[in-house]
């Protein structure tokens, strides 16, 4: 009787164990999980803000290639391509990789890395050539550099055209915005064409 009497609270005392480590595992998940979205949020808004710095650093590329700017346009496009690149790193941590395949939110992530890997490929296969042919002078190059630029451009239209919309209203704006600005980029081939051409005509003149 003792020895059953004894099992039974070795028994109990066991199961009590077990269910309040399944709490204290409960616990530490609810932690981490609020840890992790406090992370992703305060990573999303600086990626917001790296984004709209990329399209505003992009309108300026634009302003200085009409001008011939080439040292601008070199200075611009190493900006373009540190944003870029913190952004990209940011987003495939592997926070990022796990909240894309939550339930509400995971759509509005996988938008937010389709924005920030199209403004990337734009920044490393676009600007980064633009900016090679710029700094060392070789502006015939330059057309072609031009050309591989609008590719990418092209590219990201595409890409952002093709997002869903999502639940949260800032990544929609955010994409919104992206979406207008590319619709409404220059011809990066046409403005050098241009810039070249007035080039020529100004040698003519002399």
């Amino acid at each position: 009787m003792g020895f059953g009497i004894t099992h039974m609270w070795s028994q109990r005392s066991s199961e009590g164990k077990a269910h309040r480590g399944l709490l204290i595992a409960l616990l530490v998940l609810v932690l981490a999980c609020g840890a992790g979205g406090f992370e992703l949020y305060r990573e999303g808004h600086a990626i917001k803000s790296q984004s709209a710095d990329i399209l505003t650093s992009m309108k300026t590329l634009s302003n200085q290639m009409t001008t011939g700017d080439f040292e601008g346009v070199a200075t611009t496009s190493a900006k373009i391509e540190k944003q870029a690149a913190q952004a990209r790193s940011t987003v495939e941590g592997p926070l990022w990789q796990i909240a894309s395949q939550l339930p509400v939110i995971g759509e509005d992530v996988k938008n937010v890395r389709a924005l920030v890997d199209a403004l990337s490929d734009i920044s490393e296969k676009g600007i980064g050539p633009v900016a090679q042919q710029a700094k060392s002078g070789n502006v015939p190059s330059l057309g072609e550099a031009y050309a591989q630029l609008d590719a990418e451009i092209e590219k990201a239209k595409k890409t952002v055209d093709e997002l869903s919309r999502g639940s949260n209203d800032e990544v929609n704006n955010a994409v919104a915005r992206a979406k207008e600005y590319l619709e409404r980029v220059p011809d990066f081939s046409e403005v050098g064409a241009t810039k070249e051409s007035g080039k020529r005509s100004c040698d003519l003149d002399k």
